[in-house]
């Protein structure tokens, strides 16, 4: 049984023993996880864990070792706590009303720049091919909010975007409560961002959670994580797992060059070698490019490095905006937002990352209803999303 999802910004590593995803797939863990988060702060003792979860205090002991390595329960004189945001039912509607809040006064004014936005916006090479709602779907609602924004506003000290974990590796966890009403308020808002960066360029989408994409990260991520429900050996298990991510890296670099010679082709259909053809047709499968009588082109938006400048007067634009609204929001939240990760003594600064997700999703939702970016498109099973590539200086 599993009453969280979890999810994570930032990277967490090889898909081994110091990798929480990895630990999140074994039995007993987010249940565990669970009753901890969902409960009082410094209430549960291992006692308690083992009636709720029906486990033996041996096995149970061992799981808490694993979780409080990876730092994601404290232990305090035999009580427990969550050490990572963890959104539950009975928070949502503090936190619906908090980003919305901010949300729709940020929407606003972003909409009155609309014409300033879209003659920027208009100076894109991709401007030739695709309507300027769906560029600006992928730099303002992907780009800007969840990333160049994220980056400033967590300069500025409002939010924490970096946590070193163990192994030396760098991600802030959180999760979402599995219930109908969690999932209809995180999943379906537009905030999740899958990219993967190769040398030449980054294959991204961005969208919903409600659902597994068709692209490239989460499609590695559910072979990887098939591997590891193997009835194997573990020894056996991580290192062919090893070995499979060093090959599939080495796949999108290869789909990588293969991108980067039909773009300096000025992405006109171009014929490829037999060979080629095979990864070509995988990003055709997974809908980067588009094939015609053996030929092959890009057929989703392409930012290139001399649109770089477009990008940064969007940004300007949207900061000078953003800023003071958020500034004086998020000071208020340690007194104002009464949710159980903040009960629990999880970094404020931790917190508040998620709530910006809640908040630009809003956003993005927002945009989206007032036609100023694209609608995205919805695929059953898969949710709603759009894709685009990005040359090698972002």
């Amino acid at each position: 049984m599993s009453l969280i999802e979890v999810f994570h910004y930032g990277d967490c590593g090889s898909f081994d023993e110091n990798n929480p995803l990895k630990l999140m797939e074994e039995e007993y863990v987010k249940e565990i996880l669970y009753y901890i988060g969902s409960s009082k702060a410094n209430t549960l003792t291992i006692n308690n864990l083992s009636e709720m979860i029906s486990l033996e205090i041996g096995s149970l002991t061992n799981i808490i070792k694993k979780m409080k390595k990876l730092n994601l329960i404290t232990e305090k004189d035999g009580l427990f706590t969550i050490a990572f945001t963890m959104i539950l039912e009975k928070d949502l509607n503090e936190i619906d009303e908090f980003s919305k809040t901010i949300a729709y006064k940020v929407s606003d004014a972003i909409e009155k720049s609309k014409d300033e936005i879209y003659k920027i916006a208009s100076g894109f090479r991709s401007a030739e091919n695709h309507d300027i709602d769906e560029l600006l779907y992928h730099i303002i609602a992907s780009h800007i909010l969840d990333g160049l924004a994220i980056e400033a506003l967590s300069e500025s000290g409002l939010f924490k975007t970096s946590k070193l974990q163990k192994d030396n590796r760098d991600y802030i966890l959180f999760a979402f409560e599995k219930s109908v009403k969690v999932n209809e308020f995180s999943d379906n808002l537009l905030c999740s961002c899958n990219s993967y960066r190769a040398k030449e360029l980054s294959f991204v989408s961005f969208g919903d959670a409600a659902g597994n994409r068709n692209d490239i990260y989460r499609f590695n991520r559910q072979v990887l994580s098939q591997i590891n429900r193997i009835n194997a050996r573990e020894e056996t298990k991580a290192n062919y797992t090893s070995i499979l991510e060093k090959n599939n890296h080495e796949m999108i670099l290869r789909c990588s060059n293969i991108v980067k010679e039909i773009v300096d082709n000025d992405n006109v259909y171009k014929t490829l070698d037999t060979e080629d053809r095979l990864y070509a047709d995988y990003l055709v499968s997974l809908g980067y490019l588009e094939e015609h009588s053996g030929t092959y082109k890009v057929n989703v938006p392409i930012f290139y490095p001399q649109d770089k400048d477009f990008i940064t007067a969007i940004h300007d634009i949207l900061m000078a905006i953003i800023s003071p609204i958020l500034s004086e929001k998020f000071e208020q939240v340690e007194g104002s937002l009464n949710i159980s990760a903040i009960e629990h003594g999880v970094d404020v600064e931790e917190v508040l990352n998620e709530m910006w997700h809640q908040v630009f999703g809003n956003i993005n939702e927002s945009l989206v209803k007032n036609g100023m970016i694209k609608q995205p498109d919805f695929f059953e099973g898969e949710g709603r999303y759009l894709k685009a590539i990005f040359m090698k200086s972002y």
